[in-house]
């Protein structure tokens, strides 16, 4: 099942083909991540003009997850560390979640993990 399919009216939504979304290009992790699911989502279809803001939305967030990352590993004082392993959790359910949303499944980071036949999909 493609999420080109959702619409209950059979309307085909297009893939989308136009440059990252504003949130991402300003931001280089989310760039980069990006630039690795944009091209096999958009080849499998799970990648729409209505789907833009999710992408956005996943991207941002999982950037965010590997800056809480470097920060727990230089958290001086336990307190600090916990509360932010707390949101890391947090962020990377968000991920996981927004993967499924995708209908893609992710690791145990959230980050997406894509069809090994779409990987490399240009």
């Amino acid at each position: 099942m493609t999420r080109y399919d959702r619409l209950a009216d059979g309307t085909v939504l297009p893939p989308y083909e136009g440059p990252p979304p504003d949130g991402v290009v300003s931001d280089p992790i989310a760039l980069a991540e990006w630039h690795r699911i944009a091209p096999a989502l958009r080849q499998s279809g799970r990648l729409t003009v209505a789907d833009t803001i999710l992408g956005e939305m996943y991207t941002v967030t999982w950037a965010q997850a590997l800056r809480l990352e470097r920060e727990i590993e230089t958290a001086k004082d336990p307190k600090v560390r916990r509360l932010l392993e707390e949101i890391l959790v947090d962020h990377r359910g968000m991920c996981a979640e927004m993967a499924r949303s995708f209908t893609v499944d992710a690791d145990v980071r959230g980050r997406i993990v894509l069809p090994l036949h779409l990987v490399g999909a240009k």
